[in-house]
């Protein structure tokens, strides 16, 4: 998966490709990074969501995971 995708298309016409309906207050940005909003048509709708998968990241010094911050990369 790449770091950043661009949305330089509408949530109307996400809509219509999908023939979904959207959701009002979708809010979202041309350029998304992991842990940022991203639009989805999902289910009946289009809506933001987080985009990306959550990363484990452990600890150097005790080795327990750590709580991932929005937008943060594994190296």
């Amino acid at each position: 998966m790449r770091d950043l995708y661009r949305m330089n298309r509408t949530s109307a016409e996400v809509e219509s490709w999908f023939r979904v309906a959207a959701d009002t207050g979708a809010n979202f940005a041309t350029e998304v990074y992991p842990g940022y909003p991203g639009l989805v048509a999902e289910g009946q709708g289009v809506r933001a969501m987080s985009w990306g998968f959550p990363l484990v990241i452990q600890s150097k010094k005790t080795g327990a995971p750590l709580k991932p911050k929005a937008g943060q990369q594994q190296a």
